[in-house]
C-alpha cells in the first residue's frame, strides 16, 4: 500500500513539475517536454508499469499459480476427511476454480477496456 502511495507521488511529481508551464495565461501541465525524445521515453515507461506490469499481475495472480493452488489444496484436504464425498468437494472445487477464472477475465478485460483510453 505504501508503495501505491510513494510510486504515484513521485512519478507524478517527477513529471509535473518539470513538464509545467503557463503559457499566454494557460497553465500546460504534464505536457511540456524538452524534447520529443523525453516524452516518447516518458510514454513508453508509463505504458510499461502502470499498463503491461498491472495486466501481467492480474492474470499471474489469478492465474494458475497462487490463488488456483491454494484452492486445489483446500479441494484435496477436504476430499481426505470426507472419505465418500470427495466427488462432492472435487465438484465444488471445479466450481470455485472456474468462478476465480471467470472473476479473472472479467477484471484483466475491464482493466483493459476502462484504462486503455488514458494511458493510449
Amino acid at each position: 500500500m505504501e508503495f501505491a502511495w510513494v510510486a504515484g507521488t513521485v512519478c507524478s511529481a517527477g513529471v509535473s513539475i518539470p513538464t509545467t508551464s503557463v503559457v499566454n495565461g494557460v497553465c500546460h501541465s504534464g505536457t511540456l517536454f524538452l524534447s520529443p525524445t523525453g516524452r516518447k521515453a516518458y510514454w513508453i515507461w508509463d505504458f510499461l508499469s502502470f499498463y503491461v506490469t498491472d495486466l501481467f499481475l492480474f492474470t499471474y495472480c489469478y492465474g494458475r499459480r497462487p490463488i488456483l493452488v491454494v484452492i486445489r489444496r483446500q479441494a484435496r484436504v477436504v476430499a481426505a476427511h470426507s472419505g465418500q464425498a470427495s466427488n462432492t468437494a472435487q465438484d465444488q472445487s471445479s466450481k470455485i476454480q472456474t468462478s476465480v477464472i471467470k472473476t479473472m477475465t472479467v477484471v484483466s478485460v475491464l482493466f483493459v477496456v476502462t484504462y486503455a483510453p488514458v494511458i493510449l
